[in-house]
């Protein structure tokens, strides 16, 4: 045993806790204390470390076993048993419906993507590569990128092989073709021996052809020639469209008089017995006279965002009375007033899908006119699906007169109705609406939704609720509306009519709030929630969207009595 004197623990706790220099007793026996401390700690760190060990044995084992696992669960999977069949239609809904990700034309044009379908799906096992390549659907769809430095790009030296095969995947089955135009090429397409194969080899099988320019003179100079060569032999074709781009950091050019581009030889479009459907820029406005306008059944004219062109009130007019076989017309352009007073109306007794874009002044830098010439001057007793979008300011939007004249002739046969940023001018429409009571799909973008507005829902002077057919709603903007105002609205839009006892149609509900001042819906009751639940456990589908504040971020509605309580999620826009 040892001569030397051993403080106790509790006058060293005494040391610990302050900043007294110990003794020498003290200092030995800290040392002591210090090495039985070492020790029993070394120990520990043995011990765990062999159980550690075995803990990451155990680890590896259990990772083993749930591979194993997985891998036999996965030969019982039903889908390995489904039938070629099924699965070649499972395998045409991977397709983007919008684009075509098959090739990539941002890097390395024309460069095949085997990242997306329909590649993908002949990358997972020898099962599915057969099938992907024995559905033809699969491959009905190619793009072309043509740019500067095309020709001395390597993949260019082998496309022509990679055209050929994609397109003996696709069978007999008519083709969609995509041709982009980047830069000023400095070569002819019809000398460009993969365009003019690919044209000689599969132009009789297209039902689809999409030009996309970066600038509105590479039409003249590079496919107006290519298409006229090739007059007749597109006898499958029903859609083309020309556009412009500004894509893939490809400036677009501006011109302060944009070209008139006039098809001089009409030969093209008058050998497609089968064209219906026709897309094109403002900017190629003047090419619709050779059009055959009679046989067209839908026609867009679009806007560019970097485009000043817009048409006429007389020829948007001087179209409509050109195709008589007309069912969907789109002007997502900008259009300029110069209709002569007293003009007599314009009725198109076939079309069945009106959509307009009204851009004021300053977005267009020319004078257009307010919706109320079209409006006046339309007659559409067939229309079913009507949609106006509004852009800027909106001083001459339209007259609640004018508004109520054009849908007067529709009200037995409009279903769909989409209108989009509406200012305060343009709201005082809205109270019509309720004229087109057999209406099943409404689509409201405001910059306000107050009182006024939810009681367009409400019941009329005679009990009867409007829409009572309505079987989607979805009201965007910012929401001002009291507590009142809101629970009635949800009670119009939910319940029953009182009179004839019919049941609610409604079948999806989307509001998107906008910038809300609180977490919680402020304007919810307990009777408004109850109602919500109950039609949401019969089936109802709703969503409600909102912001908590400009700058936070977005949140979804759970559905909590007595209010409607914000969740973090993510937003409808």
């Amino acid at each position: 045993m040892s001569s030397k004197t051993t403080l106790p623990e509790v006058s060293l706790t005494a040391l610990i806790s302050s900043n007294t220099a110990p003794s020498e007793s003290e200092k030995e026996a800290t040392r002591t204390i210090s090495k039985n401390l070492q020790s029993k700690l070394d120990s520990l760190n043995v011990e765990i470390s062999g159980l550690l060990a075995i803990v990451e044995e155990k680890l590896r084992d259990r990772d083993s076993i749930q591979a194993s696992l997985t891998a036999h669960q996965a030969v019982l999977h039903p889908i390995r048993s489904l039938p070629p069949e099924i699965l070649s239609q499972i395998f045409c809904h991977c397709l983007a419906e919008n684009v075509n990700p098959t090739i990539s034309g941002l890097q390395i044009p024309n460069r095949p993507v085997p990242s997306a379908a329909p590649l993908l799906l002949a990358r997972i096992c020898r099962g599915w590569r057969k099938v992907a390549l024995g559905t033809p659907q699969l491959w009905t769809a190619l793009k072309l990128d043509i740019r500067a430095n095309s020709t001395s790009n390597p993949w260019w030296q082998r496309q022509r092989v990679f055209l050929s095969l994609w397109m003996s995947r696709a069978g007999g089955l008519p083709m969609v073709m995509s041709v982009y135009i980047f830069g000023d090429i400095s070569f002819s397409l019809l000398e460009y021996g993969t365009i003019r194969e690919t044209f000689n080899r599969s132009s009789h099988r297209w039902k689809a052809i999409h030009w996309i320019c970066s600038a509105s003179k590479q039409i003249q100079d590079y496919v107006l020639p290519l298409l006229t060569a090739y007059a007749g032999r597109f006898p499958a074709l029903e859609t083309c469209s020309f556009n412009l781009s500004g894509s893939a950091g490809i400036p677009l050019r501006r011109y302060a008089n944009p070209p008139n581009i006039i098809f001089r030889d009409a030969c093209f479009f008058h050998n497609l017995p089968k064209l219906r459907n026709v897309q094109m820029d403002a900017v190629y406005a003047s090419i619709w006279f050779a059009l055959p306008c009679r046989r067209i059944t839908s026609l867009t004219l679009v806007g560019h965002r970097h485009s000043p062109m817009s048409i006429s009130v007389k020829e948007c007019f001087h179209l409509i009375k050109a195709c008589p076989l007309l069912e969907t017309l789109n002007l997502r352009c900008g259009i300029v007033d110069n209709v002569e007073p007293g003009a007599a109306p314009i009725e198109h007794p076939l079309l069945k899908s009106f959509s307009v874009l009204f851009i004021s002044v300053p977005y267009t830098q020319l004078p257009t006119t307010g919706l109320n010439v079209l409006f006046d001057q339309l007659v559409f007793p067939a229309l079913q699906t009507l949609v106006i979008v509004s852009r800027g300011p909106t001083s001459r939007w339209a007259q609640v007169d004018s508004f109520t004249k054009f849908l007067s002739p529709m009200i037995g046969t409009l279903r769909r109705i989409e209108i989009q940023s509406l200012g305060p001018e343009g709201l005082a429409i809205l109270p019509c609406l309720r004229l087109c009571a057999n209406i099943t799909h409404l689509s409201l973008e405001l910059n306000h939704v107050d009182n006024a507005i939810l009681s367009v829902f409400g019941p009329g002077q005679d009990g009867q609720l409007p829409f009572r057919y309505l079987k989607y709603l979805k009201i965007d903007g910012f929401f001002s509306c009291s507590s009142q105002a809101f629970n009635s609205f949800v009670k119009a839009v939910l319940g029953t009519n009182k009179e004839s006892e019919e049941p609610c149609c409604l079948r999806h509900l989307i509001l998107q709030c906008r910038r809300l001042p609180s977490p919680a819906l402020p304007f919810t009751t307990q009777e408004s929630a109850d109602l919500l639940r109950s039609r949401i456990a019969n089936g109802l589908d709703v969503q409600i969207y909102g912001e908590l504040q400009p700058a936070s971020a977005q949140c979804r509605f759970s559905f909590a009595a007595p209010a409607l309580v914000a969740i973090p999620g993510q937003s409808q826009r």
